[in-house]
């Protein structure tokens, strides 16, 4: 049986959310019966991983220096077969302003956006979109740093905080509409789920207290927009070189369902919204983690020396 290694953590924003995913995944390991060890995602991961010499490793990782390609050419220079997309997906899904400036080669509909960059002047009252926006990190997730905003006041206040977390910020029309999200596992879809957040805005305390949000399977949206969405998903997943296991999130309104963002390793714990999307169509969570195991993988195929 494979030697895994887990990999945790990081140095970003995410590293606590990390830490539930990757105990989600030891325990499905432990059921699994397989030989594991836990890595923490570190200056020093470098020479456990080669001490170790892992057959597999499975990223248990969110966020900057993780989920952008960072680790991923790390383990391709290692040898280590590794969980989700390679080198290049994983960057350019990284920075949402590249994967949607990409998306929109292949005409995916999208809100319209402006990028905005620390250190340089940023006229806000250039924009031409009209409010409501939406102000978030162009390179990080779990709605770090993200703000919804109805005024150049408001959004002067928020781009402050956006910066604190990356020195890239994505200003979006803000669209209100219905979220979804669409799961895919080797270019196969998984059920589309809706998400309604009891706020009414899907921010950190919605995504990871439980009770804060509620599912539906199948969505409340149109079959127009349903069909969209699934079609969609499986031409971004192709287009972008994507592999293993990934989520793309949309906001429906009248029948139109508008991308928001890939993630190229989704929150994975036996509550988030891939394995439940997975467990509608009859596979349980140890069934999506031995999924993760075997479609691991190199950009370089060379296999291990």
């Amino acid at each position: 049986m494979k030697s895994i290694a887990v990999i945790e953590g990081g140095s970003g924003a995410e590293a606590i959310i990390s830490k539930k995913t990757s105990k989600a995944f030891q325990k499905a390991l432990d059921q699994l019966g397989y030989k594991y060890q836990v890595f923490e995602a570190n200056k020093n991961l470098p020479e456990e991983l080669s001490q170790f010499n892992p057959d597999v490793a499975l990223l248990a990782v969110h966020g900057q220096y993780c989920e952008d390609g960072i680790l991923q050419g790390l383990l391709e220079y290692l040898k280590i077969p590794y969980t989700g997309s390679g080198v290049l997906a994983s960057s350019l899904c990284f920075n949402k302003d590249d994967c949607k400036k990409m998306l929109s080669l292949i005409d995916i509909p999208m809100a319209k956006s402006q990028i905005c960059i620390l250190g340089e002047k940023n006229n806000l009252s250039d924009i031409l979109f009209s409010f409501p926006w939406f102000i978030k990190p162009a390179r990080e997730g779990s709605s770090f740093g993200a703000h919804k905003v109805k005024s150049l006041q408001e959004a002067e206040v928020a781009l402050r905080d956006t910066f604190k977390y990356d020195s890239e910020a994505l200003i979006e029309q803000f669209i209100e509409g219905v979220e979804i999200t669409v799961s895919v596992s080797r270019g196969e879809v998984f059920p589309t789920v809706e998400i309604e957040p009891l706020s009414g805005l899907y921010d950190f305390e919605s995504k990871y207290t439980k009770g804060k949000s509620k599912y539906h399977m199948p969505p409340r949206i149109s079959q127009v927009a349903l069909q969209q969405a699934e079609a969609n998903t499986l031409k971004i997943f192709n287009f972008l070189k994507l592999r293993s296991m990934a989520r793309v999130d949309y906001i429906v309104k009248n029948d139109k369902a508008y991308f928001l963002e890939v993630n190229t390793l989704p929150g994975c714990t036996e509550t988030s919204l891939l394995p439940m999307a997975a467990k509608k169509m009859g596979f349980e969570f140890t069934d999506v983690i031995q999924k993760l195991i075997d479609s691991a993988a190199l950009d370089y195929d060379q296999g291990k020396e």
